[in-house]
């Protein structure tokens, strides 16, 4: 369903304005909420065309309806067929609306607000050091309910932050964490 927002209405009421008084001179209405109504009538499509607003949640919507089950793919990772993990998150955030980096996490890290990790709210992109040398090595969409959306060797999917990486025997995707950011400052 589509909000409308601020910016909508702010439109809406001065192009209803407008209009409104030109039906009332050029028709000769004697009752404004007449030239009100076709106002709104005429102005209806104009505001339906008008772009959403991106949403983190947009992010997280994307990558679940359009990335998870996708394969891995380095030599083709900006999808859509097939992802790595900075390729999903840049396909994930382009179709969303936000400009992000189709490079490196590295890159990535750099194209939003850093927040701590006990802030994550869903779309927020979170970030791994498995080596714990400074060099991010990881990064997935945190979707919420302690869970991230990533591009694994096995392929794109869900998984707890609580779930091991893989790399080190008892390391978890939680401890691994090193670096969040918000792609979005308003939500």
């Amino acid at each position: 369903m589509r909000r409308v927002g601020y910016n909508n209405i702010n439109n809406f009421i001065s192009g209803s304005r407008l209009i409104a008084a030109r039906f009332r001179i050029r028709y000769n209405m004697k009752k404004p909420i007449i030239a009100a109504i076709c106002a709104a009538v005429m102005l209806a499509p104009i505001l339906a065309n008008e772009p959403e607003p991106p949403s983190a949640n947009n992010i997280v919507e994307y990558a679940r309806e359009n990335c998870i089950g996708k394969p891995y793919s380095a030599e083709n990772r900006l999808g859509p067929e097939s992802y790595d993990c900075s390729g999903l998150i840049w396909r994930a955030c382009s179709a969303s609306g936000y400009e992000m980096s189709p490079d490196c996490t590295d890159s990535q890290l750099k194209c939003g607000e850093p927040i701590e990790l006990s802030e994550l709210m869903p779309g927020d992109l979170i970030f791994f050091d498995y080596e714990n040398d400074g060099v991010t090595d990881h990064g997935a969409i945190y979707s919420g309910d302690n869970n991230i959306i990533h591009a694994t060797r096995s392929g794109v999917r869900e998984t707890s932050l609580d779930s091991p990486t893989g790399v080190y025997e008892n390391q978890t995707f939680r401890t691994a964490a090193t670096a969040a950011i918000r792609v979005v400052a308003d939500r």
